[in-house]
Parts: C-alpha cells; structure tokens; sequence
C-alpha cells in the first residue's frame, strides 16, 4: 500500500470511529443533513448493520459505516444511514454510493422477502470529506450519464445522490464567520 492510501487509510478509520458513537450520528443529522428528519428519529434504538456485502458475482465491497434508525413509536419504517469516509477526491463515488446501497437492499430483501414489495427503508446516503482540494465529484449517478444525442429518456436513466459534507467548505465558512 503507498504511502498517500496508507495515510488515507488512517484518516477514515479515524472518522469511522468517530462516528460509532450513536449521539455523534445523531448530531451529523441534526446539524449538517436535515432538522426535521432528525426529529422524526428514535436515535436510542439506533443499530449498526453489517457493512461488507457480497455481489450476485460473489464480489466482496464494503462500506464504511451503516446505523438502522428507526422512528419513535416502533413503526417499521427505518432510515438506513450509510457514511462514507473519504480523505482524496473520487469522481465516481456516486456510482459506488449507489452500489452499496443496492447491495444493502439486495441483502435486505433476500433476508425478507416482502421487503421487496415496496416496504424497501429510505437510505440516507452521507459522504464526509475531509480532504484538502474542494470536492468536484458528481454527486449524482444521473449527472455521470453521457446519454445526450443517445435518444434515450432522461427519466429512464438511474439517478442516487449522496449528501456531501466537506470539512474544507465547513472550515471555510467558519473563518468567514470570524470563527
């Protein structure tokens, strides 16, 4: 491993650990994603699940970090929570957001089978970057699609977004501030 991946390597595992921490997770909601979803959140059932998925071709990939986060008052619908940790740049990481979850879906509805009649929990998908460079990855799989002059619909095409969160833009706004 270089140098460069093995100090990447770190990095992540540092943010990994970070955020095992159920009132962290918590607080990533509350503050950087969405007010109002973390209100409709019961974060003190909250469960990691597992993170390593296997491919129909029997391909091992595994995410960074995935919490279960049920709502108050026990219903069965749960907000999958998926954090992905990246230190350098990767302009196909909505691509690979989209995998993991599709995988994690796929291993869901293999587990229960009603699950795949429109019973699938919505996915919040969140990538931190803690890198130096500004973030200019596609955000979106849709946004990775060449299809102009293809004749193909715009709306058949696959679309999974990933909300990012840059440590570089957070600094930057909090020097602004006079932080």
């Amino acid at each position: 491993m270089s140098e460069e991946k093995s100090e990447n390597a770190k990095h992540d595992e540092v943010y990994r650990q970070f955020f095992l921490v159920p009132r962290v997770v918590q607080a990533l909601i509350e503050h950087f994603v969405d007010e109002e979803l973390a209100a409709a959140l019961d974060f003190e059932r909250m469960e990691q699940l597992e993170t390593t998925h296997l491919t129909p071709m029997l391909e091992k990939r595994e995410s960074d970090l995935i919490w279960k986060i049920p709502r108050p008052g026990g219903e069965a619908l749960h907000v999958l929570l998926m954090l992905e940790f990246q230190s350098s740049q990767d302009q196909a990481m909505a691509l690979r957001v989209s995998l993991y979850a599709q995988l994690m879906l796929y291993r869901l509805t293999r587990q229960d089978s009603s699950l795949g009649r429109g019973g699938l929990p919505p996915i919040l998908p969140v990538v931190i970057h803690s890198g130096s460079e500004r973030w200019t990855a596609p955000r979106d799989v849709f946004e990775m699609i060449a299809f102009e002059g293809s004749g193909l619909p715009r709306e058949l095409q696959p679309r999974m977004r990933y909300h990012l969160i840059s440590l570089r833009e957070l600094e930057h706004r909090a020097l602004l501030r006079g932080a």
